[in-house]
């Protein structure tokens, strides 16, 4: 039984495995340091079923749980596990690798996904599992275009890279992903290495995606047998390379330094965003609730405010005020992390999106924004959406999440028949009196109250307690209604009950009728039943030549 395991070294997949046919190992294996139960590099290329060239084939350094002079197998499939109550101690064991480039690691990590057993025989460990999930958002970055160009120097050459772009959530899935990474996951170093791996699991993780999706963002580029033509300029020469297998820069190096000087300032802000430990996350605060003894009134809040917050990446539960920043309180895990240029240069961009934040800027140490109720109404139903997509954290209230806000007012209009009465006519111009309701959602809603609503002019308002979102149109005809159709005749009340009339329809009108008023309705709706009469034996009838 073989299990595969998988490393990531300097962003390329290093495979090697363990096999629990020498779970016994050879003589004398164990004192050179060779790993006693691990397959050769050969068996290993067979067993996940790739050709591979000569310069494929390697050895390093694995650093293992040790228990005595043997390493720990990784499951009971790779050996006995010891019986000893000993702490296992990290020790160097040299391994046989196959060191795979994109396009064989994409391969390999494509069959293995989602699957614990690759052939029979042959099992997949848990550390290149891990790898198959790191794959997943490396396709998800590039399909998404999570992307930008980048000029870096690769030895003695420059190089044209696409590199991804870690903002919003794909932050929070990488910090995510790098807190899931297994230990073996990271376990190898080049032979000769005499310390353990010291690199932390993020930046193994980044280095991975960045050549991976490098690799993916080519797909189906020109080969690398066109050799690249001159240019009369750096920037040509750039754009030709990110197109092509081949990403050697070639040019005038005084150029394309230049050129590299330029697209590093261009891309600076971004850069301060994506390497930043934390995002900006803005929360809309709804004003506070006023002591008022009268819970009828409908009230006018403009004493909103946008506060703007660090939310780290690895818990997006910890929220830090941005006064904490100004303070210098903020503590970061990387050293050369500047929290004061972040959030400015976050609040620059997240100003794009909505104005009084930039506005806000005008403020030495801004912290937030107070906001009147159109700037909120605009911030809920526009701009938080998206600065969400932008890739910002955003906090609203709920009754907003939760799509509570949005009320219209309804109206219910009780008409009651009038009496049928021998020798007394009742034509469709008739006069019918109705009873009025009008409620704004569940509650309801006072004449006095519909009038004070239609002269606020919001679209928000603090109705009886709670946010309601309201339309001035709706509202103005609701108070209209109620003014004007205290009787309405018979023809309108049949129109209203079918909502044939199109201003009820707009108005949220309902009918309640009751007596022959009702049963008349609920016919021409369609809503009663009608019986099927069996036909009469002595009836007799003959069709017309029409019919």
């Amino acid at each position: 039984m073989l299990i595969l395991h998988a490393a990531g070294v300097e962003g390329n997949l290093v495979l090697w495995a363990e096999d629990s046919d020498l779970r016994d190992g050879p003589p004398g294996r164990q004192a050179a340091g060779e790993h006693p139960h691990c397959a050769g590099a050969r068996l290993l290329a067979e067993a996940i079923g790739l050709p591979m060239g000569d310069n494929c084939y390697g050895r390093a350094i694995a650093w293992l749980p040790t228990l005595g002079d043997a390493p720990v197998p990784s499951s009971p499939m790779a050996g006995p596990m010891p019986s000893s109550r000993a702490k296992p101690r990290i020790r160097p064991w040299t391994v046989p690798t196959l060191r795979l480039g994109p396009e064989q690691a994409v391969a390999v990590l494509q069959t293995c996904h989602q699957r614990r057993v690759l052939k029979p025989g042959v099992a997949i460990g848990t550390d290149l599992a891990y790898w198959t999930h790191a794959l997943e958002l490396a396709q998800s970055m590039t399909a998404r275009q999570q992307f930008l160009p980048r000029l870096s120097q690769r030895g003695g050459q420059i190089v044209a890279t696409w590199i991804p772009v870690f903002i919003g959530e794909d932050a929070h899935r990488l910090a995510e992903l790098s807190g899931l990474m297994p230990a073996p996951a990271r376990a190898l170093t080049e032979s000769g290495v005499t310390d353990h791996p010291a690199t932390a699991a993020q930046a193994v993780l980044q280095e991975f995606l960045t050549a991976h999706v490098d690799h993916l963002a080519r797909a189906g580029t020109e080969s690398d047998g066109l050799a690249q033509p001159e240019f009369d300029s750096a920037h040509d020469a750039w754009l030709w390379a990110l197109g092509h297998i081949n990403p050697v820069v070639l040019g005038d190096p005084a150029q394309i330094q230049q050129l590299r000087r330029q697209v590093a300032e261009w891309q600076r802000p971004l850069a301060i965003t994506a390497n930043s430990p934390y995002r900006l996350c803005l929360r809309l605060e709804e004003p506070p609730e006023l002591g008022s003894s009268d819970e009828t009134l409908a009230i006018r809040q403009d004493d909103w405010y946008l506060r703007y917050l660090l939310q780290p990446h690895h818990d997006q539960s910890l929220l830090l005020p941005a006064e904490a920043v100004w303070k210098n309180q903020v503590n970061s895990p990387a050293p050369d992390f500047n929290a004061a240029e972040f959030l400015l240069s976050s609040l620059a961009q997240a100003g794009s999106a909505c104005p009084p934040i930039t506005d806000s800027l005008k403020n030495r140490h801004p912290a937030g924004k107070p906001l009147d109720t159109g700037q909120a109404y605009g911030f809920l139903e526009k701009q938080a959406a998206e600065l969400q997509q932008a890739g910002f954290g955003v906090l609203l209230p709920a009754w907003w999440t939760r799509q509570g806000a949005k009320t219209k007012p309804n109206i219910r209009a009780r008409a009651k028949a009038p009496a049928m009465q021998g020798g007394s006519g009742l034509s469709m111009t008739s006069l019918i009196d109705l009873d009025i309701d009008i409620a704004l959602g569940d509650d309801p809603i006072s004449p006095e109250e519909l009038q004070e609503l239609a002269a606020l002019k919001v679209p928000l308002v603090r109705f009886r307690g709670q946010w309601v979102e309201i339309n001035a149109e709706d509202i103005q005809a609701a108070a209209d209604f109620w003014r004007n159709r205290n009787q309405v005749t018979l023809r309108d009340a049949v129109q209203i009950g079918l909502s044939a009339d199109q201003q009820a329809e707009a108005d949220n009108v309902s009918l309640i009728a009751d007596g022959w008023l009702k049963d008349l309705l609920e016919r021409l709706q369609q809503k009663a039943r009608i019986e099927i009469m069996d036909t009469p034996e002595e009836f007799a009838g003959e069709l017309r030549q029409y019919q």
